[in-house]
């Protein structure tokens, strides 16, 4: 096990991109690891841009105004991961606006280079969307919410040379493995998917070192990793414990249910060896030690806002589920 810090720094030596997975979103351990890994210099020397899951990409003029030190009002820079293709509360939490603070940080605090966000998620317009049906419409212009940052990605990165961070949930970075991929078929009648933003970078040639962050494991799981240090980052290529099976490196889960309520099946790939899906762990601490930041006490008590976040949760819900109580209401 390196030194997290060391080793994402040192894989942008031989790597385009480091696609670093956020654990279960909301997580407070792996957001002051990001903020650790930003604010070092050697990551500033090294990297250009760093592409997140939390943000509209419909704002990315506004963000880029904010991060280069100009006065953004905070009431119209909210939009960018408040208006993202999620309904749900889930980048509201104060560490997301906190990552864009940081960074802005370290832009205003350096004399030579600066660190630009590329928001990810697709540019969705929600004065447009009556339903789930809209957003699908708008996707199918721009690109799902992997095709579209993989799109970025390789838009920005080919012609500038450019290194990049990207900082997504983890199944938007995992790997598929040859065997169990489904031919992309645009003419039929299901979607086509073309894989994960780490498979379509790697199918266009970019370079790419894919990291699970640990915020849940199986019980065996976690006596191996006890004591190991933290913030530490394992090679699964070279260590053992990368035979295991990536179901054993995530919380159990309860069956994911289609928009009918329908229980799918397991996702084949959890089956697989971790090494497989994913190039390095990001171990934090032992699972249990894991902490979580919610929606604060101030941006709840904003009824305008509680009422935009509960209608639009109602808008994407399946039939008849009910919609999911935060902010204590």
């Amino acid at each position: 096990m390196k030194d997290a810090v060391d080793g994402i720094v040192t894989a942008f030596e031989k790597y385009d991109v480091v696609a670093l997975g956020e654990g279960d979103h909301g997580n407070i351990q792996s957001h002051e690891f990001r903020l650790k890994l930003i604010q070092d210099p050697r990551f500033l020397a090294r990297v250009d841009d760093i592409v997140v899951e939390f943000g509209n990409a419909k704002y990315q003029d506004l963000v880029d105004r904010y991060l280069n030190g100009d006065p953004v009002p905070l009431a119209q820079l909210r939009h960018a991961w408040r208006d993202t293709s999620q309904a749900s509360p889930v980048w509201d939490s104060p560490i997301y606006e906190a990552f864009f603070r940081a960074v802005r940080d370290v832009n205003v605090a350096s004399s030579s280079r600066r660190l630009r966000i590329l928001l990810g998620d697709p540019p969705i317009k929600w004065d447009q969307v009556q339903g789930f049906d809209d957003i699908s419409r708008q996707m199918r212009d721009v690109g799902d919410r992997d095709t579209h940052p993989a799109k970025l990605i390789m838009g920005e990165s080919r012609p500038k040379s450019h290194r990049m961070l990207v900082i997504y949930g983890d199944v938007h970075l995992q790997r598929m493995p040859a065997d169990l991929r489904r031919p992309c078929d645009p003419a039929a009648a299901i979607r086509c998917f073309p894989g994960s933003i780490v498979d379509q970078l790697s199918a266009a040639g970019i370079r790419v070192f894919n990291i699970h962050t640990l915020t849940g494991a199986s019980d065996d799981v976690v006596l191996r990793l006890k004591g190991m240090p933290a913030p530490g980052l394992i090679d699964l290529q070279e260590a053992a414990i990368g035979e295991q099976p990536y179901r054993a490196f995530t919380a159990p889960i309860p069956a994911m249910l289609d928009r009918n309520g329908v229980p799918q099946p397991e996702a084949p790939i959890r089956a697989v060896p971790l090494k497989q899906a994913f190039d390095g762990l990001l171990f934090l601490g032992s699972p249990d030690s894991m902490t979580y930041a919610t929606v604060s006490s101030e941006v709840c008590a904003d009824a305008e806002y509680v009422s935009m976040r509960k209608s639009r949760m109602a808008l994407l819900a399946p039939p008849d589920a009910p919609i999911r109580v935060f902010c204590g209401k």
